[in-house]
């Protein structure tokens, strides 16, 4: 497999040539180029993929771009929303798309229109797709926001916990970033053209486990 960061390439955020995931880093920690967060171990060394008991100084940590906050800020009032709901499982009006296996509930289309309304005032001019709306056409046919206000549908009415929101960004037809908000647990994670991926802020890579046996599927 191959690391995450080479999964997306090109990019200018603005005119000062920033791209769409600018990090910052501080020293390296004993010897490794950075610290590295694993899903199930934390912390570890890059090398030795040995936990680390508290974060290394040389930690990269995302410094997201005006885009990329936007895209974050977005994803994060409407999970909270839907979190409210999810609380109100009982209470939630529920109809079918195109069949009894493909689920809507008003909390799907209160959380487009909170990504909608956020989105749009930061960018106006770009177009807009969403999964319950469809295309919303902006002047500006270079970008275009894209959602799945909730993605999970099945799981957040049968009171499973693993759903979330998801805000993409394309530029002449190629996405460029991406944000996914997992409100339940608490994790947003992000992932910008040539910058990488994210998770909380913190850098994720690929993990350097090569047994089948020793791996999560």
């Amino acid at each position: 497999a191959q690391a995450v960061d080479g999964a997306v390439a090109g990019g200018r955020d603005d005119p000062a040539g920033r791209t769409l995931g600018d990090a910052v880093a501080g020293p390296a920690h004993e010897g490794t180029r950075e610290g590295v967060l694993d899903r199930v171990l934390g912390i570890v060394h890059a090398a030795g993929r040995e936990p680390v008991a508290h974060p290394p100084a040389g930690l990269i940590v995302l410094k997201p771009t005006a885009e990329l906050q936007v895209m974050i800020e977005a994803a994060h009032a409407a999970g909270a929303g839907l979190k409210a709901r999810f609380a109100q499982l009982a209470e939630l009006a529920v109809r079918a798309k195109t069949g009894p296996a493909d689920l809507v509930s008003i909390a799907d289309e209160e959380a487009e229109r909170t990504t909608h309304a956020i989105l749009a005032r930061a960018r106006p001019a770009y177009g807009f797709l969403g999964e319950e709306g469809g295309v919303r056409a902006g002047s500006d046919d270079a970008h275009t926001w894209i959602v799945d206000p909730l993605d999970g549908t099945t799981n957040f009415l049968y009171a499973c916990p693993l759903w979330g929101v998801n805000v993409a960004l394309a530029r002449e037809n190629r996405v460029v970033a991406g944000v996914t908000y997992l409100p339940m647990v608490d994790e947003t994670y992000v992932a910008a053209a040539g910058q990488g991926a994210w998770l909380n802020g913190q850098r994720l890579r690929v993990s350097s486990r090569g047994v089948l046996a020793e791996a999560l599927l």
